[in-house]
């Protein structure tokens, strides 16, 4: 007499919940002298929420993110965001007088110039 297998069964999946996850009012300050110069890049004001956190599969999450770019601009970024089975996003980002001058060490090894001054503004809707 042989015991049959036992079947195999799933294990469940990873998961939990939280309400929401939320930063208030952070700066950030990022110094690269690795850079082709040196490089200082700087937030401040940052704002991150995510709402009704989830590993659930086809989940989406309530996202909300928004800084100052230090010298001048700002970016406010929304919308909804998942991360199982895949990264999944929808996003409208409003980008408004930011201040290219802080990424001329980087942009000058894709361009023969260097940034003196200048400014981006744009509205984008991004899928991912």
């Amino acid at each position: 007499h042989t015991a049959a297998p036992m079947p195999a069964t799933a294990e469940p999946a990873l998961d939990f919940h939280l309400g929401e996850l939320a930063l208030e009012n952070f700066r950030l300050t990022v110094e690269d002298a690795a850079a082709p110069r040196p490089a200082r890049l700087e937030l401040a004001g940052v704002a991150l929420s995510l709402r009704e956190v989830t590993l659930a599969d086809g989940a989406m999450m309530p996202l909300r993110l928004a800084f100052d770019w230090l010298p001048q601009g700002r970016v406010t970024l929304g919308g909804t965001v998942a991360v199982r089975p895949e990264l999944r996003a929808e996003l409208q980002v409003e980008v408004a007088d930011f201040a290219l001058l802080p990424l001329s060490p980087y942009l000058e090894e894709f361009v023969a110039a260097r940034f003196t001054q200048g400014t981006l503004s744009t509205t984008q809707h991004v899928l991912l």
